[in-house]
């Protein structure tokens, strides 16, 4: 009987664009999206790169639960996918994929003035 060398899991995280909770082809992956990943007592912290995936691997298969934190930047959004309280990784590789969708958008110039037409038709900053 082979050994197990490793239990993966592979978050791909992905702008659900019409809100279905599925990927579908064309749907950009996000980048910078952190997670917890809580095995136990111990919760390790990752975040998407640039291909929208973050990886955790364990010595032997495990029982591990998965929290997005919250995002401050780029208006609200709400998850999409049904991520399941628990995931059992056996050995080998497990992913899931868990898509976003905008549900306000984001502000222009968040903390700063805003422009306002002046009598001339020109803008200003008030």
């Amino acid at each position: 009987m082979k050994k197990c060398e490793e239990a993966c899991l592979a978050i791909r995280k992905f702008n659900d664009l019409d809100a279905d909770g599925r990927y579908d082809p064309g749907e950009p992956l996000l980048e910078g999206i952190a997670f917890d990943i809580v095995e136990g007592d111990d919760t390790h912290q990752r975040t998407t790169g640039v291909r929208g995936e973050a990886w955790i691997c364990f010595r032997e298969p495990t029982t591990v639960s998965v929290r997005e934190l919250l995002r401050s930047a780029g208006g609200q959004w709400t998850i999409t996918s049904r991520v399941p309280p628990t995931i059992d990784l056996p050995c080998g590789d497990t992913e899931i994929w868990i898509g976003n969708a905008r549900i306000t958008p984001p502000r222009t110039g968040e903390g700063g003035p805003s422009p306002a037409r002046t009598p001339s038709g020109r803008f200003a900053l008030m």
